[in-house]
């Protein structure tokens, strides 16, 4: 998998798994460039944040640029994402370059991993 969206994609669902995330939200994103192109992707996330009663959190009708950042940020937020992780996803396509995201992510879930660790005596 050498599409870097696609890697990011994979990070998100172990990020948002984390946190809670239900299949309505890991499939769409999980299938990012792998199944799903972006105009399916935007789609089924704008119909999940609307069902879960979210569609207060955006403005306007989002377009492919900018908007499965957008969705999956709202969809973070509903979550309650720590900061870290929703700088990483606000900057997404705005300050970050994709490879910076990509990396921010891994080592997010990296951290998380050790947090999650049982300590040894």
């Amino acid at each position: 998998m050498s599409d870097v969206r696609a890697q990011i994609a994979v990070e998100l669902v172990n990020a948002l798994q984390r946190l809670g995330a239900k299949p309505d939200l890991l499939g769409p994103i999980g299938s990012y460039r792998v199944t799903l192109q972006d105009e399916g992707v935007l789609r089924r996330l704008w119909k999940r944040n609307n069902a879960m009663g979210l569609s207060a959190y955006r403005h306007g009708t989002p377009g492919v640029d900018g908007g499965i950042e957008r969705e999956i940020m709202i969809a973070a937020q509903a979550l309650d994402a720590p900061i870290e992780l929703l700088r990483v996803i606000d900057g997404w396509g705005a300050t970050l370059s994709d490879e910076a995201v990509l990396q921010q992510l891994w080592e997010w879930n990296r951290q998380e991993d050790k947090r999650q660790e049982p300590t040894r005596h």
